[in-house]
């Protein structure tokens, strides 16, 4: 799953020229939240209760990843 979410990324930053990439997980899928802190997103706010999911609501945690932000991880 690294390699694809972060050719994603990459092609979001180089070929379609983003600034920003968003992602939304659920609170609790914490291997999301591993991946998403490891490729250098940053963790920008909980927000409670937000989505009906197998009928029980959910918190959902909000990552952001500014380009020059992913320019510096992946010059590493």
């Amino acid at each position: 799953m690294t390699e694809t979410v972060s050719a994603v990324v990459t092609y979001g930053f180089t070929v379609l020229e983003l600034h920003r990439i968003e992602a939304s997980p659920l609170a609790r899928n914490t291997s999301s939240r591993k991946l998403l802190l490891k490729l250098g997103f940053v963790c920008e706010g909980n927000l409670r209760e937000r989505l009906l999911f197998r009928n029980r609501l959910e918190d959902e945690h909000s990552f952001g990843l500014l380009k020059d932000e992913w320019l510096k991880v992946v010059s590493l």
